[in-house]
C-alpha cells in the first residue's frame, strides 16, 4: 500500500475556516474531471505540479498529532484517486484525526464507500450550476447524473454536509442560485448554502473576466429550511 504517494500536489498546515469548529490541515490531490473557467488551481487540476514525497506527508500527518483536529480532503478532485484515497483517509482517521471531504459529487461510488465505513465527520459538496447550465462544467449526463446521486447520497446519510456554489457572474448569476436553491427545498434539503464568490487571480482555466459584474444578493430568494451563507463578499465589489 503506497499512501500519499504521486497524488498530492500542496498541503495547508493550518486553517481555522475550512473545517467547521475545527482546527485543520488541507491536504491537496492532483487531478479533477471537471474544468471550471473560474477555476484557479490549474498545475493541479492539470495535474502538471509537483509531488509531495509520500513519506514528507506521512511525516506532515504525523507532526500534527495533538495539534490539529482534522485534516481535510481536497483537490483538484480527491476522490478520483478512488481507494487510494480510501486507504489515505483510513490511515489520517486511525491516527486519530476527524475528516472533511470536499468533492465535486462525480464519483458517488466512493462516495458510498466512504459513508459505508464510516470514515469521514463532514463533507463538503459543491453544486456547480442548475442543470441548464451543466454543459459548462459537465463533460457529459453521465458526470452530472453522478453529481445528483451524490447529492440524493449525502442528504440521505446522517453525516454533516454543506452544499455550496462559486458565483463568477459571467457564469452564474442570481436566477441560477435560485433555481439550485429550489431544488435544494424540492429534495427537502435541510442545511447550509454557501455562495462562495470567485477569487481573483490572473491565471485560469478559462477565458474568464477578471472584474465580473456585482452580484445583487438582494435578489436570492430565502428558503425556510435553507440556511444560506456567503463567502469571500468582499470580492464582489
Amino acid at each position: 500500500m503506497n499512501l500519499f504517494e504521486n497524488r498530492i500536489g500542496g498541503v495547508e498546515p493550518f486553517t481555522l475556516i475550512d473545517f467547521p469548529n475545527k482546527i485543520a490541515g488541507i491536504l491537496f490531490y492532483t487531478n479533477c474531471n471537471l474544468h471550471c473557467p473560474y477555476c484557479y488551481n490549474v498545475e493541479l487540476v492539470k495535474n502538471i505540479c509537483t509531488k509531495l514525497n509520500s513519506n514528507d506527508v506521512l511525516n506532515f500527518i504525523k507532526k500534527r498529532k495533538n495539534k490539529l483536529d482534522g485534516f481535510v480532503f481536497s483537490g483538484g478532485e480527491c476522490t478520483i484517486h478512488g481507494n487510494n484515497l480510501i486507504n489515505d483517509i483510513i490511515f489520517v482517521k486511525n491516527a486519530g484525526f476527524d475528516i472533511k471531504v470536499d468533492t465535486n459529487g462525480t464519483n458517488p461510488d466512493v462516495i458510498q464507500k466512504l459513508l459505508n465505513l464510516n470514515l469521514v465527520n463532514y463533507f463538503a459538496l459543491d453544486y456547480k450550476a442548475p442543470i441548464n447550465k451543466k454543459d459548462l462544467f459537465f463533460s457529459n449526463i453521465q458526470t452530472y447524473d453522478n453529481f445528483i446521486k451524490t447529492l440524493s447520497l449525502l442528504n440521505s446519510s446522517e453525516i454533516p454536509f454543506e452544499i455550496r456554489t462559486t458565483i463568477h457572474t459571467d457564469i452564474i448569476d442570481e436566477n441560477d442560485i435560485n433555481l439550485i436553491l429550489k431544488h435544494l427545498e424540492s429534495i427537502n434539503y435541510k442545511g447550509n448554502y454557501y455562495i462562495q464568490f470567485y477569487f481573483k487571480t490572473k491565471k485560469t482555466l478559462g477565458n474568464v473576466s477578471n472584474n465580473p459584474r456585482y452580484f445583487d444578493i438582494t435578489k436570492i430568494i430565502n428558503k425556510k429550511n435553507i440556511n444560506i451563507q456567503y463567502r469571500n463578499i468582499e470580492a464582489n465589489i
